[in-house]
């Protein structure tokens, strides 16, 4: 894929399921596993995952200030 690039087509997908696998995975790990896990997956446990009905798939915040305005979203892109 094009790292550059911030086409929306150039994003994979991932399920809910597999979000929380991933988080689930996170959370069972050593903490020299976790830097592992991490920069595989990009995913870490977070207390919101306990709530049945949140869906981290769907609902994300997308936060224009730090990921548009100051380019931090193209600077992790392009690491």
């Amino acid at each position: 894929q094009e790292v550059e690039s911030m086409a929306i087509a150039n994003f994979g997908t991932r399920t809910e399921d597999e979000h929380r696998s991933k988080a689930a995975d996170y959370e069972r790990a050593s903490i020299s596993e976790r830097a592992t896990l991490w920069a595989d997956h990009g995913v870490r446990s977070s207390p919101l995952l306990r709530l049945p009905y949140w869906n981290p798939t769907l609902w994300v915040v997308a936060d224009p200030m730090h990921n548009w305005l100051l380019g931090v979203l193209q600077a992790h892109l392009s690491d």
